[in-house]
């Protein structure tokens, strides 16, 4: 299995690197024993969504909180490219990505495996931008 391209460095700094494939490995933590686990911008290179998920959520302890970032297929900048015939930003061609995915989209899943879905944000681009802005985009995300 190919390492991580920054393992060797996180190691020299003293933190623990894990080599497994996401994908098909258990993960080496103990069932209810994590009380937050982060998948930042990791579902969408993943095929196997469903093995991640039940592997996630059984090293959760109860109570405990899976943060999650995918980025939006449905975002207002990828509706404006698909109005240009382009491809969405994170969903091209030579992307490393396999799985799109949109708010509904989240919201299902999670709630079809019986998790409790809080909330969404989105990255602060439009919100630096205008307040009028930032209202319309939190418009278009909503109807997603």
């Amino acid at each position: 299995m190919e390492r991580a391209w920054n393992a060797d460095e996180l190691q020299a700094k003293g933190i623990e690197v894990i080599d497994i494939n996401l994908e098909k490995d258990v993960l080496p933590f103990a069932d209810e024993s994590v009380d937050l686990i982060i998948a930042n911008q990791v579902m969408e290179h993943c095929k196997e969504i469903f093995w991640i998920n039940s592997e996630i959520f059984r090293c959760l302890r109860p109570g405990g909180h899976l943060f999650l970032g995918v980025p939006n297929v449905l975002s207002l900048h990828n509706r404006l490219l698909g109005m240009f015939g382009f491809h969405p930003t994170q969903h091209k061609s030579l992307s490393a990505h396999v799985r799109p995915f949109s708010k509904r989209d989240i919201i299902q899943f999670y709630t079809q495996i019986n998790t409790t879905f809080y909330g969404q944000t989105m990255y602060s681009f439009f919100q630096d931008m205008s307040p009028v802005c930032f209202c319309m985009v939190n418009y278009c995300q909503s109807t997603c």
